[in-house]
């Protein structure tokens, strides 16, 4: 994982769906978006918030 990434998320408050019962994807939604597995939080990626719109709006049709 990216370091920078680690860094810039550490503080970050991740989230996860209300439908999960268990591990699952997480999000930190910010001036970007990171992502992580939540039975591996250590890893992570990161996306530019126009990223993350343009994908959450195909999830909405």
């Amino acid at each position: 994982m990216d370091r920078t990434l680690a860094a810039q998320h550490a503080g970050a408050t991740y989230v996860k769906s209300s439908y999960s019962e268990r591990e699952c994807v997480e999000v930190a939604v910010g001036a970007s978006t990171g992502i992580r597995d939540s039975k591996d939080p250590e890893r992570a990626f990161e996306v530019t918030g126009a990223a993350w719109a343009a994908f959450l709006g195909t999830l909405k049709r």
